[in-house]
């Protein structure tokens, strides 16, 4: 468990679970490769993650990004702010992308698993995504409507 400042940069590897609670800074970025993170703190730097499980909480500001690819499963909560924008590559699991600010565009390419980005029938709240959203490869079609700078406001495939 990690509170304050913590960095330089972190690195999170499988078999490691690391929940980062408000108040905390992490500089310098922060990497996940398998490992299961819960994180609603400030992040100075992109987060990448390769593998593994990702829960963002309502806290949670990430100036640099979010780059994910073949997660295991993924939740990012209401009132998260990504400035940088959002790529999701090839989850292998489910996810969510409710209620959150991106800063940027949002990429969904290839993925595997049911993924809900955005209103629809769950109690999932639009997302406010000032670049494009685009989806392209998705099995099944990433579900949700959302609120979007350019182009559509929804995935199509």
């Amino acid at each position: 468990m990690g509170s304050g400042t913590i960095g330089p940069h972190v690195t999170v590897s499988a078999g490691q679970t690391c929940n980062f609670i408000s108040p905390c800074t992490i500089h310098g970025g922060l990497t996940i490769t398998g490992g299961i993170v819960f994180l609603d703190c400030t992040v100075d730097g992109t987060v990448t993650m390769t593998g593994g499980s990702l829960n963002l909480g309502p806290s949670a500001l990430l100036h640099g990004g979010l780059q994910m690819s073949q997660a295991m499963s993924f939740n990012i909560s209401p009132n998260v702010e990504i400035d940088g924008g959002l790529q999701i590559n090839a989850a292998a699991g489910p996810g969510t992308v409710c209620g959150t600010h991106v800063n940027g565009d949002v990429s969904m390419q290839n993925n595997k698993a049911a993924i809900q980005i955005g209103a629809g029938p769950t109690t999932c709240s639009a997302n406010t995504i000032t670049g494009q959203l685009q989806c392209t490869g998705n099995h099944p079609t990433p579900s949700g409507s959302n609120t979007v700078g350019g182009g559509s406001n929804h995935c199509t495939n």
